[in-house]
């Protein structure tokens, strides 16, 4: 690695969760060809293991996570970047090949991949995978996002993807105004919009820690009622989310409906929903 410029470089926007240190274990065990580095964009100061790969840029707190994803992208030195969150975690060492080969092939300019959570973590965390968060949850990225039939999809898993530096450089990076979240959604628009499909790699799915707590999962969805908001206000139409997400819900509750998981699934689903609409009038009025 040593006098040799990185051809990729792997992002990782982080808050210093103690799962930070096995995901580095495994960036620093990938099978990969080229040089590559690891970024962590870090918000609080926590000891790390010492790595000839690992660059540490130290950022304040509470500037949103497209705000640390655009300093993630032009501290990367690669030319190719991957982001991967610090509570997530490559299945196998290919995953870093998997994400960035339809790039190095010059197939594509962007490629994205998402999560998977296996069930086994008690009632409440396994019914809030099983609606799908995050980035997939316990039903995969396939069973919340449309993918064709040649691979593409409309959706940038922002958890796990991969994409020339240039390229987002050239349409503005992530919108920082969106700071409790949604922009992969928005990012995701921009690209199609501006002609540059997204490859879904589904061999670079990673696994990602569930979602706990009935507090937290309101809070969480409060939030995510304000990046609403906050996208609206952008200029970005929610009809076609909306009606995107009505039709996955039917979904998930023809699924799990009559399995073990369907009552608390449906007060999930109450508290989702009521969460976000006091979320996006709390913006609303701010």
């Amino acid at each position: 690695m040593k006098n040799k410029t990185p051809e990729v470089s792997v992002a990782i926007p982080s808050v210093g969760r103690p799962s930070l240190i096995p995901l580095l274990e495994a960036l620093e065990a990938q099978n990969f060809p080229f040089p590559y580095e690891i970024v962590i964009i870090l918000q609080n100061e926590i000891e790390l293991p010492k790595n000839k790969r690992l660059r540490v840029v130290n950022m304040p707190p509470g500037k949103g996570i497209p705000f640390y994803r655009n300093v993630a992208i032009k501290e990367s030195k690669g030319e190719i970047v991957c982001f991967i969150d610090d509570d997530a975690l490559p299945k196998d060492n290919n995953w870093l090949l998997s994400i960035t080969q339809p790039i190095l092939d010059n197939e594509v300019q962007v490629t994205t991949a998402g999560v998977k959570i296996p069930l086994g973590y008690g009632i409440l965390a396994d019914s809030i995978s099983l609606l799908g968060y995050p980035a997939g949850g316990a039903l995969g990225f396939e069973f919340m996002w449309d993918v064709d039939a040649n691979g593409y999809t409309n959706h940038l898993c922002t958890v796990n993807c991969a994409f020339r530096k240039d390229v987002f450089l050239r349409i503005g990076g992530f919108k920082e105004e969106l700071v409790f979240g949604c922009e992969d959604v928005e990012i995701a628009s921009r690209l199609l919009n501006s002609g540059i499909q997204i490859k879904y790699v589904p061999a670079a799915t990673i696994t990602h820690l569930p979602r706990t707590g009935w507090l937290n999962f309101w809070k969480w969805h409060f939030r995510r009622g304000r990046s609403f908001r906050q996208l609206q206000k952008s200029g970005f139409s929610l009809s076609g989310k909306s009606k995107q997400r009505i039709e996955t819900t039917l979904k998930i509750l023809r699924k799990n409906i009559f399995t073990i998981y369907g009552p608390v699934i449906l007060l999930l689903l109450l508290i989702q929903y009521s969460a976000q609409l006091a979320g996006f009038l709390a913006e609303g009025r701010r």
